[in-house]
This record gives structure tokens, sequence and C-alpha cells, in this order.
């Protein structure tokens, strides 16, 4: 349930499209890079923007993830999911339980060393449908407190980043602004026991978001 990280690790970051922004943003990334920056570290985002739990499409010839988990030499695997998936409702709950499980089954075979993030919060929205009705926002804390338990069970890191997120606004609800993405990675990184005052480099983040 502690995380840190070794000489020379990769570090693989596996989500939805929040995931996928926090590549283009490098909040997070700097961060890990900055505290953990005499082990030398190595960071690949394999995030897709349509990932669930349920099924990770790609495209012909990709591979499946041992194949991507070994090319790359992954160590470390960070994952987000639910936020997708909790637009479902109560009646998808026990199902993404399930296949939560059976996807860490499956990434754990290859290395037991996985943190869980939470499905950031549904958030204030430019346009329609409004996610922050109280069924909404219900339906959400019930999948994050699905991945805690998840992560408890398994004795894995877990972050909660569902409330942090909860007061942002965004385009359409469900996707985080830089803004957003600048709590993320200041709440994961507090979560996961790293220095409360980084000096984070601006130079280091926009060679973090080229690399990406």
């Amino acid at each position: 349930g502690k995380f840190s990280l070794g000489q020379d690790e990769v570090v693989v970051f596996i989500g939805q499209e929040n995931l996928v922004r926090e590549a283009k943003s490098g909040a997070l990334e700097s961060r890990l890079a900055t505290a953990f920056a005499d082990k030398n570290p190595t960071f690949r985002s394999m995030a897709w923007e349509a990932d669930t739990v349920h099924e990770q499409w790609r495209d012909l010839n990709f591979g499946p993830w041992k194949g991507q988990l070994e090319s790359a030499g992954a160590t470390t695997l960070i994952l987000q999911f639910g936020q997708a998936e909790a637009l479902e409702g109560q009646a998808g709950l026990a199902k993404f339980k399930a296949d939560y499980h059976k996807l860490l089954d499956d990434l754990s075979r290859h290395t037991p060393r996985i943190v869980l993030l939470s499905p950031a919060g549904f958030m204030k929205s430019q346009r329609p449908p409004d996610l922050t009705t109280a069924a909404r926002r219900k339906d959400l804390a019930d999948y994050a407190a699905a991945v805690a338990e998840i992560a408890k069970l398994r004795g894995l890191p877990f972050v909660n980043l569902t409330e942090v997120t909860r007061s942002e606004t965004s385009t359409d609800g469900l996707h985080l602004s830089d803004k957003g993405l600048a709590a993320v990675g200041q709440e994961t990184a507090i979560s996961l026991g790293l220095p409360d005052k980084l000096e984070l480099s601006v130079k280091l983040r926009a060679a973090i978001v080229e690399k990406n």
C-alpha cells in the first residue's frame, strides 16, 4: 500500500481520456520525475481515449497488454478508470468491479506494482447534460468507493481524486482542464507521500510534454 520507485523503473500510465490529457500536460509526470530524479525513472503513457475496464480497443496488430508492457519494460503501473463507467449508474457497478479485477489480474501477471487512481469528479459543464446532479454524483462516488475497495483488497496504493476535481469547470463535465490536471497532479503527489515542496521546473515539464 506504499508508493516508491526503485532505480531505473519504467512507469506506465493506463486509463481514460483524463490520463491522455495528463500526457499532454505533464502535471503529474513532472512531479514524479522530480521527486524520484535520483532513481532515473522512465515514464510512458498507454492511456487511450475510449478505454474502460470492460474493453481496451487498439488498432490492428497493436498487440495485447502483455506484449505492450514487456516491450516498454514496465515495472510500475498507474491506472485510472471509473468515470466513463459511472455513467452506466448502479446497474453497471457489479460488472465494473468484476471487470476491474479481471484487468488487474491480467496486468499483475506482468508486475504487482500498481497504483489505482479514483475517477475524476463530474464537473460543472459549459454544455448539457448536467452531470453534477445528486444522482450522478452518487453514482460516481459509488464507483470511486469501488476502486478504493479493490485497492484495499489487493494491497495497492489508492488516490482519491473525485472530490478535488468536482469543483472544477469543464467543457463537457467529464474532461479536466489545465487547472484540473494541476490539481490532480498535486493531490496525487500528496497522497503518494511525495515531498510537499517540490521545485518544479518549467523546462522539465515542457520536455515531458514534447516527449509524450
